[in-house]
């Protein structure tokens, strides 16, 4: 049985123009069957204020109430974007959060569960702006399945331009296919637990496919984030002038 992952990526609008983002630093690692339990730390990392970290983590062990998994940096909040199917036996998961300070920081996944053995794949993705424009996360989609039915994604948002991410992970069969337009950052088991990433999304990766050849439990999580230009107080208040002074004239 042939199971098809597709994300599908729309172009909309956006009240601000729409910016570049940079990709100021990534890094990327990935740990065997071993217990799932404790910290999985990357190197500490450089941040500004206003900067976007977004982690992405695929395992074959999702969290259902026994195997939570967190995102950590100190003095920091996470938005999670999760998907585990209901077997319990795949799970994806992005966390995003906007940077308060500028410094160094330490990233950790946090995994509680002390009894379980498990192999994981985990990505960091470090986004900058430039003056005046601000980042946001544009869409997000999670889907899961058990064995036996297919999986889809659809994002629908402005991500032309956008930095892209996937996560994806099966419990026993490999995922094949390069999502077009995506790098395939880190791999584990044998390709079926699986991060990517996409630093400009084109028209041409509208349609990232991954393709899973048998029957299997499976979850997958996509992102895409925008950068946009923050209108100054001066033009927003020219543009409420002129308004106020083109109603002023239809009154006359």
């Amino acid at each position: 049985m042939k199971k098809t992952l597709t994300t599908l990526i729309l172009t909309g609008s956006l009240i601000s123009s729409q910016a570049a983002i940079s990709l100021v630093s990534s890094d990327d690692n990935s740990q065997g069957n071993t217990l799932l339990y404790g910290s999985t730390f990357f190197s500490t990392v450089a941040v500004q204020a206003g900067d976007v970290l977004v982690l992405s983590h695929a395992t074959n062990k999702r969290d259902n109430g026994s195997n939570t998994i967190s995102a950590v940096v100190a003095g920091e909040t996470f938005t999670s974007l999760a998907a585990g199917n209901s077997g319990g036996q795949a799970g994806a998961y992005v966390f995003y959060s906007t940077i308060s300070t500028t410094g160094s920081i330490n990233i950790s996944f946090d995994t509680t569960n002390a009894s379980k053995n498990g192999s994981k794949t985990n990505a960091y993705y470090l986004l900058r702006a430039g003056a005046g424009e601000t980042i946001s996360l544009a869409d997000s989609k999670t889907a899961a399945d058990v064995a036996g039915t297919s999986l889809s994604l659809s994002l629908d948002s402005s991500a032309v331009g956008g930095f892209g991410v996937l996560a994806a992970a099966t419990q026993t069969t490999a995922m094949t296919g390069l999502p077009t337009g995506f790098t395939e950052d880190r791999s584990d088991s044998g390709d079926k637990r699986i991060t990517w990433s996409n630093s400009a999304v084109a028209a041409g990766h509208l349609n990232p496919t991954v393709t899973i050849d048998t029957a299997d439990f499976e979850a997958a999580v996509g992102a895409v984030f925008v950068a946009t230009v923050v209108p100054e107080p001066s033009s927003t208040a020219l543009l409420g002038l002129g308004s106020l002074a083109l109603l002023l004239r239809r009154r006359k």
